[in-house]
C-alpha cells in the first residue's frame, strides 16, 4: 500500500525525487482533487484521458515502462488515495517501489507528463508560494508561538513573563499610581520585545532563516494580540 505524504513534507519529497534513480522514465501527475471533482471522480477521468494521449506519443521502447508506471499510479489513485486537500501529486516509474505521492495545499492544473526525470517545477512552485511563517498570540504577560508551514503547524511554544497589575496592590502601595502604571507598561514592553526577539532570532525552530518582515498590530495599551513574521 502506497502512502501519501502530507503537504508539509513537500521539501522531503522534492529531495527524494531529485536524488532517486529513475531508470527508463517517470510519470508525473498533478491533479485537482477539490470535493466537487472527487465526488464524480473527475480527477481520475482526467488522469486516464491524459494517459491515453501520452500513450500515443511514447516511443516503442518506452511503452512497457510507461504502462508499468501508469498502472502503479492508477492503482494508487483507485485503491490507496484518500482525498485530503485541493490537490495531489504522484510520481511513478517502472521499478517496483518507485511511487511517491504528496498532498498539495492548493489546486493545481491537471498535468500528466512522461519524461526521463520527474517534472518538479509545479511542486517547487507550490513550495515557493507557501512561506514558512511564525505566528504569535500575545497578551500582556503570556505568549503562544507557532511555526506554520504549508498549512500545518510544525511547532508550538508557550511562555509567560511576570507582569504585575497596573493598580497598587500589596507592596505596590509604596509606589505612586503613576509610577505603578509606568512600571507595569515597562514590563509589558519587555515581554513584547522578548516575543519579537524569540521569533526574529529563529529560536522557535532551527529551520527558520532570518526574518524579512515583522508585522505588528498595536491595540489597547500597546499590547500585540497577534503578529506574524515570514521566514
Amino acid at each position: 500500500m502506497a502512502t501519501m505524504h502530507p503537504a508539509h513534507e513537500i521539501p522531503a519529497v522534492l529531495a527524494t525525487l531529485r536524488r532517486a534513480p529513475t531508470g527508463a522514465g517517470v510519470l508525473s501527475v498533478y491533479l485537482d482533487t477539490r470535493p466537487e471533482r472527487v465526488a464524480g471522480a473527475a480527477y481520475l477521468l482526467a488522469f486516464r484521458d491524459a494517459c491515453k494521449e501520452l500513450r500515443r506519443q511514447v516511443s516503442a521502447d518506452q511503452r512497457e515502462p510507461f504502462e508499468l508506471a501508469r498502472l502503479a499510479a492508477e492503482r494508487f489513485l483507485t485503491d490507496d488515495f484518500v482525498p485530503s486537500g485541493p490537490g495531489v501529486a504522484v510520481f511513478a516509474a517502472a521499478p517496483p517501489g518507485y511511487l511517491h505521492a504528496v498532498a498539495l495545499p492548493s489546486r493545481p492544473l491537471d498535468e500528466v507528463t512522461w519524461s526521463d526525470r520527474p517534472a518538479l517545477a509545479t511542486l517547487q512552485a507550490v513550495l515557493d508560494d507557501h512561506e514558512r511563517i511564525a505566528v504569535a498570540l500575545v497578551d500582556k504577560s503570556r505568549a503562544r508561538l507557532f511555526s506554520v508551514f504549508v498549512g500545518a503547524i510544525e511547532e508550538e511554544r508557550d511562555f509567560k513573563d511576570y507582569v504585575p497589575g497596573r493598580h497598587r496592590t500589596g507592596g505596590w502601595h509604596l509606589l505612586s499610581q503613576t509610577r505603578a502604571q509606568r512600571h507595569h507598561d515597562d514590563l509589558v514592553a519587555v515581554h513584547i520585545r522578548r516575543v519579537i526577539a524569540t521569533v526574529v532570532s529563529a529560536s522557535i525552530t532551527p529551520s527558520f532563516r532570518a526574518a524579512t518582515e515583522v508585522t505588528s498590530l498595536m491595540v489597547e495599551h500597546g499590547v500585540n494580540p497577534l503578529f506574524s513574521a515570514n521566514f
